[in-house]
Parts: structure tokens; sequence; C-alpha cells
């Protein structure tokens, strides 16, 4: 991709992940540079547009029953009210939800998430009624995330035939309350950083095997005519490693990222991983969202049909939304994979790994190559490579050759026969990486 690009790398899920010799591992694609309008973003401290302190009556069903029912609504202080002519239970329907997505056309890909960095993936929800056989039923309309997005609010009513009934209740609905940026950021009971894990881990200097392993690599999927060298730069921002998980994540999504804090903290120590403290100061949000059929079925969200099952982006920093002094982009993750429950762990190592500079690689036993032969955990050469992109005198969008030269690397004939033949690269060159990888497997999340 063009270096003004937004940066968005893709996992599509295309088998069941397998042991950690041999996992079947999710590939991942360029999404196409495609540019859309921003989704409308609100500050916490705007007056709401929504306010309907008397009840009206909601119409313009979209139902190819004709057995709908008569609904009206209030809403004032955050509280949606609903009041039913007749119970949905009585018309037939097993269930009945309030539905937001936000309230900007998708383009042709998925939602943009450029103004919201990817805060719009988790603004795609349904929240059910919890008793359709009632005639009334109320709900909290709260903000889910610290960035508040602008959301279409509906009423979808499922009926015992399997159709599906929807009415707009606001088109554009603004948020008056729910998080707010400098609202402390909860870390679930249990979840534990050890910053002294690696403490006894001494960082070598690169080589020129790592280097090349980090920036430059065979593409697996033989596009670009194999190699991609518009992509050979180094991907370094200067914003610290300050992250939340966002949405849906079950308690082993924190624990995987609280493992890659503890060896990035010690690869990496320029980037002062942690989990942020308030939401203000994560950036480097992970969005994790749960793939219902109705989200692939309507393409309201990056779940679709091809079996999405997470990806990094940079395109905030990239449109000029945010600073890389602010962000390092954000993830997007599927929660739960259908047919492999324990794919969005290994998803969510992959997609840090590019979160902190490496690109896709061709080499067995990486957390980087797709679709086949993944590791489990971050390799050797994947935590020599993290250690490359991190280094104070690599900068963002260095050459391969100009990071040769900053990190004193000769062009020898070492780095001419690696340069020939990039599969070379794979074996990790340096003993502590080794050990490292080792230790971090001893010590990580099994699925």
């Amino acid at each position: 991709m063009k270096n003004f690009c937004p940066l968005v790398l893709v996992a599509l899920f295309v088998a069941a992940c397998g042991s950690s010799s041999d996992v079947a591992a999710p590939a991942t694609t360029p999404a196409p540079a495609t540019t859309a309008p921003a989704i409308a973003t609100t500050p916490a401290t705007t007056a709401p547009a929504n306010t309907h302190a008397s009840w009206e009556s909601v119409t313009g069903w979209d139902c190819a029953s004709a057995k709908t029912f008569s609904v009206s609504q209030r809403y004032q202080d955050s509280l949606l009210e609903l009041e039913f002519g007749t119970s949905p239970t009585a018309m037939g329907f097993t269930a009945v939800s309030v539905q937001t997505v936000p309230s900007q056309s998708p383009n042709s890909w998925s939602w943009d998430g450029n103004a919201t960095n990817g805060f719009h993936e988790v603004n795609v929800r349904r929240i059910s009624l919890t008793n359709p056989s009632s005639t009334s039923s109320s709900l909290e309309l709260a903000s889910p995330t610290p960035t508040r997005v602008n959301v279409a609010i509906s009423l979808v009513a499922e009926h015992s035939d399997g159709s599906v009934c929807e009415v707009s209740v606001f088109p554009n609905f603004t948020y008056e309350s729910g998080v707010l940026l400098n609202d402390q950021v909860i870390i679930p009971a249990g979840v534990v950083v050890n910053n002294s894990r690696y403490a006894s881990f001494t960082l070598p200097e690169p080589t020129a095997e790592a280097l090349i392993y980090s920036i430059s690599q065979d593409d697996p999927y033989g596009e670009n005519g194999g190699r991609n060298t518009r992509d050979e730069l180094i991907r370094d921002f200067p914003a610290k490693f300050r992250t939340a998980l966002y949405g849906d994540p079950g308690l082993n999504h924190w624990e995987i990222v609280a493992e890659l804090i503890e060896v990035l903290r010690v690869v990496a120590p320029d980037l002062d991983a942690r989990f942020a403290s308030t939401h203000e100061e994560v950036t480097f949000p992970i969005h994790v969202t749960h793939c219902a059929r109705w989200k692939r079925d309507n393409d309201l969200s990056s779940c679709n049909s091809r079996g999405m099952g997470g990806s990094f982006s940079s395109g905030a920093i990239a449109s000029g939304v945010m600073t890389s002094a602010e962000s390092r982009g954000y993830i997007w993750l599927d929660q739960s994979p259908e047919g492999c429950p324990s794919c969005s762990l290994t998803t969510l190592r992959h997609e840090i790994g590019h979160g902190v500079g490496l690109p896709h690689v061709n080499c067995p036993g990486s957390m980087m190559i797709v679709p086949h032969h993944q590791g489990m955990y971050w390799s050797a050469s994947d935590l020599a490579g993290i250690a490359v992109h991190q280094d104070p005198r690599t900068t963002d969008k260095m050459t391969l050759d100009e990071a040769r030269a900053a990190l004193g690397i000769p062009e020898d004939s070492r780095w001419n026969e690696l340069i020939a033949d990039r599969s070379l690269t794979c074996s990790n060159p340096t003993a502590p990486f080794d050990d490292l990888a080792a230790s971090l497997a001893n010590n990580s999340l099994t699925p």
C-alpha cells in the first residue's frame, strides 16, 4: 500500500485452528484503499437533540409479515420508554431488540473508522428487551464508548416464522450519557501485568537477519509480484503504547494483552507499554465484538460473509484525523468466530504484532505468517523484528537501507546473501530472543 493510504491489515478465517506446530491461521489481506465520509462524533458536553418528553407514535415498519404491532415512545434523561398496543409475543414475535448502528452510511468495505479510531465498531449492537410478552419496556440509552458516535436507533422484532421486522425510532441519535474520556479504565480482576517477569533479559544489538525479517518479507499471497517493495518501511509511531479493550472482550483477551505488554516492556522499552489509566490516555484501543449472524447478513459492520476475524488499522493517522503522537491505530476483533472459538486469541496476538510494526512474513512458526503453519505465540524472530521497529535509532517510514545504516549493520556479503534469499532470515540469529520466546510461550495463555 502507498504510504499515504490508511494501513488496514485484515484477518480472514479460512479454517479451524490446530496445534501450535501447524495452525490453520487467519489469512490476512490489505483492505481496499477506499475513502468514506467521516462518521459524526459528538463531544460528551453537547446537548442532546433527541429529547421527546411526550409520547409519540413510531410508524413505518419494514416487515415481510403483516403481524406488526403499534409502538409509542418517549425519551428524556437518557431513558427510552416504549409502549406497545399489544404484546409482541401475542403477535408471534419471539424477540424484540433496540438496534444501534452509526448513522453515517457505510462504504463498500466497512464502516469508516478514521474519525473514531475504531470506536464505530462497538456502536453496532442489539440490546434485547427483557420481556417481549409485556406491553411496555424501558431502556437507558448510554454510549458504550468514550468516543461518542451518533447512531441510528430502531426496533427489531424477530417473528417465529423467521421474518424480521424493523422500524426507525431515531435516525440520528446523540448520546447524552455513558462512558467519559476521563473515566478510569476498569481492568478485570485477576488480570495482572508482571513487569519483572523478564527483567533478566538483555536486549541484544539488532542483526541483519532481524532487520530484513522485520521489514521486507516475501508476500505469502503472491500479490504484487511476490514482494511489495513499497511497504519495505519501518513502522513506528511515537505515541506510547497505552491500551484498553472495548465492546465484548473475554477475560482471556485481557490476559493475552497483559502477557504481550510484559514482553514488549523488554524488547521495546521505549514503548513503555501498559494498560491506560483513563480512556483519554488510550493510544491503542482494541475493539472486540461478537459477529452475530444479523451483522454478517446486513453488512452493518466489519463482520461479513467472508468470515472476517480481525484487523489492525492506522487509518486515523494516515487520514490526518489523529497524529502519530496521539495514536498508534486500533484493532478490531471478532470475539468468537464460528467453528473456531480459540482463533480470536491467535488473531489478537497477530494483530498486535502489526500494531508494533511487523508485516506479514513467510516463515513457518511465526505469529505473522498466514494462512498456514502459524505459531501460537510471538516467535524469536517476531520479537527481534519488533525490537528493530521500536529501536530509538529507527524512525517511521525509514527505508530498509536507511534503517540498516541507522542501526550500524554493515552492507557486507552476509547482507547481500540475505537480500538475495530472504527465506534465510527465518532463523533467529541470537540466543537471547530464542530464550525469551520460549519463556513467553511457557507463560502465555493456552487456548
